[in-house]
């Protein structure tokens, strides 16, 4: 009885958006987990796990309380061990997709690297075939969401593969590959963007990948991946995206000239640089432009050395 009247004061709090009737709604599912025990009910307890899930998410949604989103992930993580991938595959794939957002909202606020790998972990799982089949605009976003999610991961541990990893997972989506995954998108700019934005990710970190290890491995791959992006970005620079593809190509020529100890390519590297510091539009973007300018900086010195 208490699980039913926690769902029904959830569905008014949502119509409503309540703060009261919201926690009138988890007080209930509260009360009826104290009888529907793990251990005395362990089939009941899972599935009373996603009402709790759902009242977390729309609690912490309104109020802004990362707390209550995290505590939402962690029952809705609850509620997935009680299902079977072989049972549902489409079923299994959207609900990690929703732990994943809800995941990606408190690794946004907390930045913990933990956070990051539970984001990791469902949209892998998320990003099967039947999601790509059934709910491709889905599977796309789980793709962008998963390689950025492993870039960052990466970063944290100065992990080589796991940068080369997530940068195989943004090249996974080409234009072609969108407009088959996605037949009934009418908008060519917009599918231009998403494959630009995957090769731009790919780019940065395969870039990345070369810096830390030492070795230019893979640099025409990267170097295809920057310029696919800067090409399909090149005829709007009021986005910054023109800017940071640029940018990236730039940062590839100065740590793949680094490795090969390639004065030619340092010297391209520190003249991209200075071309777009030299850009009107790049003022606009002040976080990219302190970025440009430090790798500028670096550039200029590495040629001195």
């Amino acid at each position: 009885v208490q699980r039913s009247l926690g769902s029904a004061l959830r569905e008014v709090a949502i119509r409503e958006r309540d703060l009261t009737l919201y926690e009138a709604s988890l007080a209930a599912i509260e009360a009826s987990l104290e009888i529907r025990t793990r251990e005395r009910f362990p089939e009941l307890w899972t599935s009373t796990q996603l009402s709790l899930a759902s009242t977390l998410f729309g609690l912490g949604e309104l109020t802004g309380d990362v707390d209550r989103i995290s505590g939402g992930v962690e029952a809705y993580r609850h509620f997935i061990t009680g299902q079977s991938k072989d049972d549902d595959p489409l079923d299994w794939a959207q609900h990690h997709y929703l732990i994943g957002i809800f995941s990606l909202k408190v690794a946004a606020a907390t930045d913990e690297t933990a956070a990051w790998r539970y984001v990791e972990e469902a949209f892998r799982q998320a990003r099967s075939d039947a999601l790509r089949r059934h709910a491709p605009q889905e599977w796309l976003m789980a793709t962008y969401y998963l390689a950025n999610a492993a870039g960052i991961v990466a970063e944290r541990s100065l992990d080589e593969e796991r940068y080369r990893e997530a940068a195989s997972i943004a090249e996974s989506v080409s234009l072609d590959a969108i407009r088959l995954i996605a037949p009934d998108q009418s908008d060519p700019r917009e599918l231009e963007d998403q494959v630009a934005e995957f090769g731009n990710q790919a780019c940065w970190y395969r870039a990345k990948a070369i810096e830390i290890s030492g070795a230019a491995r893979d640099f025409d791959l990267a170097e295809a991946d920057c310029r696919r992006a800067i090409d399909l970005w090149k005829s709007d620079k009021s986005t910054g995206r023109w800017l940071q593809s640029s940018h990236s190509l730039a940062y590839l020529w100065m740590v793949t000239g680094e490795v090969r100890d390639d004065r030619e390519m340092l010297q391209r590297s520190s003249e991209a640089f200075k071309a777009l510091l030299a850009d009107s539009s790049t003022a606009a973007f002040p976080e990219i432009q302190q970025e440009i300018e430090r790798d500028a900086a670096r550039a200029a010195a590495m040629l001195n050395n």
